[in-house]
């Protein structure tokens, strides 16, 4: 069950929202976007590539999650986030969970600048950048998986 998040209509996730699995084997993806047809968007296709999903509106839904699902694989964020800016967002998710890959989904490649460092890829926001996102996904996602 969840509540919804104060005046926005969309509902806050709760703990009893999150699922507890003694064995993961679905990795788990974080999408945090401002525009909610670009979280829906990105959930939906994502979904379909076989990923577990989770979403944020804003920073604090992200820290939110962060904070409660630690077995978290990887992060999607918009660098334009309503409640944070981007190089304090990308401070929070590395302390919290050290060897996260973030992925930057935006408009402007000057984003960049504000990140730095290894672990984070960045993607243009356009019209065909989904193919390039589910394809990024999974050689981010092979490259961390031991092999066995």
């Amino acid at each position: 069950a969840s509540v919804p998040a104060s005046g926005t209509g969309i509902a806050e996730p709760t703990d009893s929202s999150i699922e507890r699995h003694s064995v993961k084997t679905t990795p788990t993806i974080l999408i945090a976007d401002r525009n909610p047809y670009v979280r829906r968007f990105l959930q939906r296709e994502l979904t379909n590539a076989g990923y577990e999903v989770l979403l944020a509106e804003n920073g604090r839904q992200v820290i939110f999650w962060i904070d409660r699902h630690a077995s978290l694989d990887l992060a999607i964020l918009d660098p334009d986030l309503p409640d944070t800016d981007a190089a304090t967002l990308f401070e929070n998710l590395h302390h919290r969970i050290p060897r996260i890959p973030i992925v930057v989904h935006s408009h402007r490649g000057e984003d960049m600048d504000c990140v730095g460092g290894s672990g984070v890829w960045f993607v243009e926001k356009r019209g065909n950048s989904i193919e390039g996102i589910i394809q990024m996904v999974g050689d981010i996602l092979a490259a961390r998986t031991p092999a066995m």
